[in-house]
């Protein structure tokens, strides 16, 4: 009778773990289906056509910024204007920004080009910046589109992201950045693997990404994101919160997903992992959902393993088929998961006529796998702790959601040692 208990009780274990492991790729290939999969071609823009503003606040020169400026001003949406915010005149970006212009000569795009005017004491210095030029906002623009230097924009762009605001029940939509780095360094190849595994969580969150998203002016009127944008870290985990205020969905729009071909070191790398979890952890409103579905898959997946471990020293080689068979299933889901993002998403850019960059692949992908769920891990838990963090050579203090304040501001200074010119600047 007890080996039966016995039996019955490792059977429901198994179930409990297996269920558990098995979130991220539930996550993934949620996301593979619903989002990756509907590939339709952009709808033309309808009369009459809604008024848009597009910011890209910069601090620092980053490597594609000409490339963001040329898509930019090259949509094929009859009207819109573009509002650039620099961090200050001293800055490279601010010389740069107004050779680009002077080199593209933009016709019949309004570009209006400001320094950052007040530093907000308990926001980012980028929401800072984006506060100042949606409080210049007309009363007729509808909507609000959000670019990140890093982010390349294709002619169709912010078509493709103004479409579904044409429901009235949707608030804000949001693309995609898919990283393919032109070399295999630990660096490149950890924040290639994390961001693949953060948008199926972003997806089953309703978390959009800053770096190309478009919403609508009616939440800066009618909810508090712009109350929490001023205590924010990051604008884009702010937003949630606000879309379900006013009943609003979150939409994800395939034609607006963006490969970013730069790389990035393992030292800074690490440090934007910090910065990106704890973003979510000060600013988005299902943070305790979310830390607990990671913390219950990673403890999950680590004791199916323990288990497995302990099965075959046991010599119960039925246990240890099942706890190991979990454990390579998800493996395998995950990867597959992975990959068929990668060949979705650039068949999705052939579709549109345009030329991803090569695939890099290397046996160090499988380490690099497990070495950034244990990261991922790692800065999970320490965002709890987490009481200072630098962002573009400006530190500030973390004292809790809500609660953070700008300790000293500084120009940019680009790094003592120049890195490469296809590194992401940090």
């Amino acid at each position: 009778m007890l080996a039966m208990l016995l039996e019955i009780a490792m059977i429901v274990l198994l179930v409990v773990l297996g269920s558990g492991a098995m979130i991220p790729a539930y996550w993934g290939w949620r996301m593979v289906f619903d989002y990756y999969a509907r590939t339709v071609p952009t709808p033309p823009v309808s009369e009459p056509c809604r008024d848009v503003v597009v910011l890209l606040c910069l601090r620092g020169a980053d490597p594609s910024l000409k490339a963001c400026l040329h898509g930019l001003l090259n949509q094929d949406y009859p009207r819109y204007q573009i509002q650039i915010i620099v961090d200050s005149v001293n800055d490279g970006a601010w010389n740069q920004v107004h050779e680009i212009l002077a080199q593209e000569k933009p016709g019949r795009v309004l570009v209006e080009v400001n320094a950052l005017e007040k530093h907000c004491p308990n926001c980012s210095l980028k929401v800072c910046a984006q506060l100042q030029a949606v409080a210049r906002l007309g009363p007729e623009v509808e909507i609000v589109a959000l670019i990140d230097a890093d982010s390349i924009p294709q002619v169709d762009w912010l078509r493709a992201m103004t479409a579904p605001l044409a429901d009235p029940t949707v608030g804000a939509t949001t693309g995609i950045r898919w990283y393919a780095p032109s070399d295999a360094g630990w660096g490149s190849l950890v924040r290639h693997i994390y961001n693949v595994g953060s948008f199926p969580q972003m997806f089953a969150f309703d978390h959009p990404w800053g770096g190309s998203a478009a919403i609508r002016t009616e939440l800066f009127r009618k909810s508090t994101l712009t109350e929490r944008w001023c205590q924010a870290l990051c604008e884009d985990s702010a937003v949630t919160g606000p879309l379900r205020e006013l009943g609003l969905k979150l939409v994800w729009v395939p034609g607006a997903a963006n490969i970013n071909p730069e790389s990035i070191g393992f030292k800074a790398c690490l440090s934007f992992l910090q910065r990106q979890i704890l973003c979510v952890r000060l600013d988005h409103v299902d943070w305790p959902k979310l830390l607990a579905c990671n913390m219950i898959s990673t403890f999950a997946l680590a004791a199916l393993v323990t288990l497995c471990g302990v099965s075959v020293w046991l010599q119960r080689w039925d246990w240890a088929l099942i706890a190991g068979g979990i454990v390579v299933f998800f493996a395998v889901a995950m990867y597959a998961g992975l990959t068929t993002g990668e060949l979705v998403i650039r068949r999705n850019l052939r579709m549109r006529g345009l030329t991803p960059p090569p695939l890099v692949w290397t046996w160090k992908m499988i380490p690099a796998f497990f070495l950034t769920q244990a990261l991922c891990m790692y800065f999970l838990v320490r965002a709890h702790f987490v009481r200072r963090v630098a962002w573009r050579g400006v530190h500030y203090a973390i004292a809790g959601p809500g609660n953070i304040r700008l300790e000293k501001y500084e120009p940019y200074q680009p790094p003592e040692q120049t890195a490469p010119s296809h590194h992401s600047t940090v």
